[in-house]
């Protein structure tokens, strides 16, 4: 639960979250608190709670005692919240904390929190669209629009080049990953070393060029695979660039029979080495993944690449962050470039300076060498860390086992100067 200097690691917060002295419920403006312990009442907490639009504070108020007697419930109406027609991503989050000082702890300390999504309107955003000029080449298409320029290569069928206002915000060509770094667990990792999963490379059958209404899109089809393996993956992968600047990769694929459990399905982009700064709307603010989420909250969270790598001793898979709405990475300039997920609820992503090929090779974390740009990746799916095979069912998805699957991200780059 804590690395040798006795700094929490990030499972230490997980089992807070489930050693927590009460359990909450919301449903139409009523907060319903249980006191799960057996002796005595929660009189030594209150809680305070609020409710958030895209990280904005809406309403908010506090419970000034939570006297439930063990094994009692209490319920609270929660005064405003229904006043409000909210637009955008929109929890409620309820923060118990202690009510005085104690041995372990002082007054304000958080003890445990409960969040609820509440129905809000999506959020819209307006783009000033521009013409588009597409020009295409024997291997290379070059696609324009105002002070946006991609090359999308089609011997490769990648993404070669994003330039907004001439600034170069790739340092390699995007591509498609499988691997991440085993863990302390195990799990399939002997199954994708077999498969030769550490070392996929993508074939392109195809790339055809489509001038659409408002859009130039690419169709390419594709597969995935390890060296004297056949495909793990075949899919077809479209990439639409739209007038407005913003341009979208989806992808649709077949996993193959015999495949073992697959570490992950994703995109990676190599920035830019000074693109060091993220923003991203999701869980935060530790790492989480799809079996281990519970003592996060979503909201918004910057930080930098630095920040969010987690030093296991031995290096490993480390700093996802599950169930993210949108992410951003921008450097000093002002440039950046944000994600979302496109057709799909969430996703995980992970912004590093250290590849998953080195995080597997090297033996301490002392040893990791920076690499000479960002690594961004952006996974439609992610195994969980523990494959506990019971644990998984539709809903959760722990285990990346489909045999099919769909996903797509949308890319707008932005100049913030």
């Amino acid at each position: 639960l804590v690395f040798p200097d006795r700094t929490p690691r990030p499972g230490y917060y997980d089992m807070k979250k489930v050693y927590e002295p009460f359990r909450t419920e919301y449903k139409n403006g009523t907060l319903t608190i249980k006191n799960v312990r057996y002796f005595t009442p929660l009189s030594d907490l209150y809680a305070d709670w609020k409710v958030e639009s895209n990280g904005i504070t809406i309403v908010s108020g506090r419970i000034e005692s939570l006297d439930i007697a063990p094994q009692d419930k209490k319920e609270f109406r929660l005064t405003g919240i229904d006043e409000f027609n909210y637009t955008g991503d929109t929890f409620l989050t309820v923060s118990v904390k202690q009510k005085n000082d104690t041995l372990w702890a002082d007054v304000g300390y958080e003890v445990g929190f409960g969040q609820y999504e509440i129905e809000s309107t999506k959020a819209v955003t307006e783009r000033e669209t521009k013409l588009l000029v597409c020009e295409e080449g024997d291997r290379f298409v070059t696609i324009t629009n105002g002070e946006n320029e991609y090359t999308f290569d089609k011997a490769y069928g990648r993404i070669a080049s994003i330039k907004k206002n001439d600034e170069e915000i790739l340092e390699k060509p995007s591509s498609f990953k499988l691997w991440r770094a085993p863990s302390y667990n195990v799990g399939s990792s002997p199954a994708w070393i077999a498969n030769n999963l550490h070392h996929v490379r993508q074939k392109t059958y195809s790339a055809e060029v489509e001038k659409a209404e408002n859009a130039i899109v690419i169709r390419t089809k594709i597969a995935l695979g390890g060296p004297a393996n056949p495909p793990v993956i075949k899919a077809d992968v479209d990439y639409i660039f739209n007038n407005d600047g913003t341009f979208s990769v989806e992808i649709d694929g077949k996993i193959k029979k015999e495949a073992p459990v697959l570490p992950r399905i994703g995109m990676e982009l190599h920035l830019k080495e000074d693109f060091e700064n993220i923003n991203y709307f999701g869980l935060g603010e530790i790492e989480t993944y799809v079996d281990r989420n519970k003592a996060a909250k979503f909201g918004n969270y910057s930080l930098t690449v630095t920040e969010n790598y987690v030093p296991y001793i031995r290096p490993q898979e480390n700093s996802s962050h599950f169930m993210t709405r949108r992410v951003t990475l921008s450097n000093e300039t002002g440039t950046s470039i944000t994600a979302t997920g496109f057709g799909i609820n969430d996703f995980s992503f992970n912004a590093s300076h250290y590849s998953a090929e080195q995080l597997t090779e090297k033996k301490h974390h002392f040893e990791l060498e920076k690499e000479p740009y960002t690594i961004l990746n952006l996974d439609g799916r992610f195994t969980a860390i523990s494959e506990n095979s019971e644990l998984n069912n539709e809903e959760n998805k722990r285990l990346l086992n489909d045999k099919t699957f769909k996903f797509s991200f949308l890319f707008e780059p932005i100049d913030m100067r």
